[in-house]
């Protein structure tokens, strides 16, 4: 992780565990594999997403997502390999949702099993507070507001525009994920699509620490770092 511990709203997640869950090892590859990506490394960024798959596939998952659609709104050359892996992936995953090995998640989970996970409210985001859905929609303006500033004052990398809208794109996922929820989809709840906000909330804060720093360090350094220790 790259911030001091914190909760990702109603997710189920933290920026930093102590028992060291796998998720916390394929995050860190997910974050590499973003990094790759922004220096061109794509067969590089697509093996290190290779390796945290095989450690935690729904937490991949969403960097999947994200970096599928950076790449294909940054690289024109990759795009019709990636709408073939898409096709490729989307066949897979609707042989495994019918007759493979995720036969029978796409039914209504049954009241007997809802009674037993009612009291894990991060599942269920139609019962998430007002706060909830403010902190974790925040993260869109911060990266929506920051990204116009660094693109303004020119300092944009290529690939971010892609990287960006790839980022918020996952938004737009989890919202289909929250009506196949409140349809009660087994699958759809699994996913536990809220974690997706994981991935926002690193981008988010990644473009944080370059504004506040951008903004101080034309003063002194001084006040950039009194300002990343608040």
């Amino acid at each position: 992780s790259l911030t001091l511990r914190h909760a990702i709203a109603k997710s189920g997640t933290n920026t930093l565990e102590a028992y060291f869950h796998p998720r916390q090892l394929a995050f860190g590859l997910g974050a590499c594999a973003v990094a790759l990506f922004l220096r061109g490394r794509l067969p590089l960024a697509t093996l290190a997403l290779g390796a945290a798959a095989m450690l935690h596939p729904t937490t991949t998952l969403w960097f999947v997502v994200w970096l599928a659609i950076a790449a294909f709104v940054s690289e024109r050359s990759w795009r019709v390999p990636i709408l073939t892996a898409a096709g490729i992936g989307a066949a897979g995953s609707t042989w495994g949702a019918w007759s493979g090995p995720l036969a029978g998640r796409l039914v209504v989970i049954d009241p007997q099993w809802l009674d037993a996970i009612a009291g894990k409210d991060y599942l269920f985001p139609q019962r998430w507070p007002a706060s909830a859905w403010l902190m974790n929609l925040a993260y869109v303006a911060v990266i929506w507001l920051i990204y116009q500033r660094r693109r303004a004052a020119a300092v944009r990398h290529p690939r971010e525009a892609g990287l960006v809208i790839g980022c918020l794109a996952l938004v737009v996922v989890f919202l289909i994920a929250v009506a196949l929820n409140g349809a009660r989809v087994a699958l759809a709840i699994q996913l536990q699509p809220a974690r997706a906000f994981w991935m926002l909330d690193f981008l988010a804060v990644v473009y944080g620490v370059w504004a506040i720093s951008d903004a101080a360090l034309a003063r002194r350094p001084a006040y950039a770092a009194a300002a990343l220790l608040v």
